[in-house]
């Protein structure tokens, strides 16, 4: 019988200011949410929610952060000014 597993998150349970850092680089880019939904792949109504929730799967965050060319790393940690 198939057992139901949630999903893995990436970046939960990090403190709401420092989580992803999707809308600072996309908007520093000039793309738009329908822009970046249409190069990652990922629907528009899920790059809103990340974010506002700062929280996504695994896999959503690699999509996301190869149509915007920077690292995991970059898009989930606190950025270092």
């Amino acid at each position: 019988m198939y057992q139901y597993r949630r999903p893995r998150h990436c970046c939960r349970g990090i403190q709401k200011e420092q989580t992803m850092n999707l809308k600072q680089i996309r908007l520093g880019r000039g793309l738009s949410v329908p822009a970046l939904s249409r190069a990652s792949g990922v629907p528009v109504r899920t790059i809103e929610n990340v974010e506002k929730r700062g929280e996504c799967t695994v896999s959503t965050a690699i999509k996301l952060s190869d149509a915007l060319g920077v690292t995991l790393d970059e898009l989930c940690r606190e950025r270092e000014d």
